[in-house]
């Protein structure tokens, strides 16, 4: 779909993840407002969506601000860091954009289970609801994994997530919880897990 609003991109891709690959389905960052759709949605969350797929640009350097500049250098070299478990590792959906949550989950594996990626979307307010945490397939529970940040708006404040060792077994069946860095729609989540 040439349409790159990122909203709407949270649905088309999950939709074609169900027949293609990450490597075949290109992600683009576009300017907000989103020429399309018109909607306004900050580059994190631009940024986050399109790396679950095939990363790509299309906005002009020179209409970004230099924190959006910043921030996208620092975004491109940890998607680059992450590529080749996301283009040719296991996806694993956990929590759909159309179950109306307000939320949205995905991450990607290889094979040995020792390098995943957790991709999570806030998009709405919760009315109230409790944020639930996000159970994360992909994992062996039998390992544990350290979490770290990878998009995080100020380097120097990153999620409170991160560095934290989680064994297998509890993220994959009590859950992550992401509701202290997801406090308000459109924040998101890019975590690497990596066993020890």
């Amino acid at each position: 779909s040439d349409n790159t609003d990122a909203y709407q991109r949270l649905f088309i891709q999950w939709s074609d993840s169900h027949f293609y690959p990450a490597i075949a389905m290109a992600s683009h960052v576009s300017a907000s407002p989103n020429h399309q759709t018109g909607r306004e949605v900050p580059i994190k969350f631009r940024f986050d969506v399109a790396m679950s797929g095939r990363l790509g640009m299309e906005i002009q350097p020179k209409n970004m601000s230099d924190r959006e500049k910043e921030f996208s250098k620092r975004a491109i070299e940890a998607y680059k860091s992450v590529r080749p478990v996301i283009q040719l590792g296991d996806q694993y959906r956990l929590i759909s954009p159309y179950d109306k949550g307000a939320m949205a989950a995905l991450m990607y594996a290889d094979e040995t289970k020792d390098h995943a990626v957790l991709f999570v979307y806030r998009t709405d307010y919760l009315n109230g609801q409790a944020m639930p945490k996000v159970r994360l397939d992909g994992v062996d529970e039998n390992k544990n994994y350290r979490i770290k940040d990878l998009t995080p708006l100020n380097p120097s404040k990153p999620s409170n997530l991160n560095g934290k060792v989680v064994s297998g077994r509890v993220l994959k069946y009590a859950g992550l919880n992401v509701s202290g860095s997801l406090s308000r729609p459109w924040t998101s989540l890019t975590l690497k897990l990596t066993a020890e």
